[in-house]
């Protein structure tokens, strides 16, 4: 079954408010109402939470609800425009991983601007990374492969790249 936040608030604040749609002014022996205790109970785990957030059911992130309509033949400024900064990292930007599947899940969630920051790497080869951190590294060439594989799997809008090279 697809997780939807309103079920989980709705079922446990509903079970506060009782059968006629009244709140509970009940108190218990610590002080706190019952619509309280609900309420605290309604409250998502992170897991929940991140599950909802990526999933279609968030049209703040829904790629087919953002879609622009009609041609793009105005300036930058005039569109909406889903960005993504430091895009390879997995989590903090000191110590996290970089990889070339955060690139793949942005663009599937329509994001159509992404941030490259490419270092010189062993051998020649270039690496993406948050240079002078704890972070990890990726080969360009495994990100280039990324987005050259996801780009216009969710939308044929521009895809805007920003490369940091230092």
């Amino acid at each position: 079954p697809r997780f939807r936040l309103s079920n989980v608030l709705h079922s446990s604040l509903a079970q506060a408010r009782g059968l006629n749609g009244q709140r509970s002014s009940t108190r218990s022996s610590v002080g706190q109402s019952t619509v309280g205790k609900a309420e605290a109970a309604a409250s998502l785990r992170f897991e929940e939470f991140a599950r909802f957030i990526l999933s279609g059911d968030n049209k703040v992130a829904c790629p087919n609800i953002l879609a622009p309509q009609g041609s793009l033949d105005k300036p930058f400024g005039n569109y909406w425009i889903a960005s993504s900064h430091n895009t390879y990292l997995t989590g903090h930007q000191l110590t996290s991983e970089s990889t070339a599947d955060m690139y793949r899940r942005q663009l599937l969630q329509g994001c159509r601007c992404v941030e490259i920051d490419i270092w010189d790497g062993a051998r020649g080869d270039p690496d993406v990374t948050h240079g002078y951190t704890l972070v990890t590294r990726e080969k360009l060439s495994a990100v280039v492969a990324a987005i050259w594989q996801e780009a216009f799997t969710v939308s044929d809008t521009p895809l805007i790249i920003s490369l940091e090279v230092r």
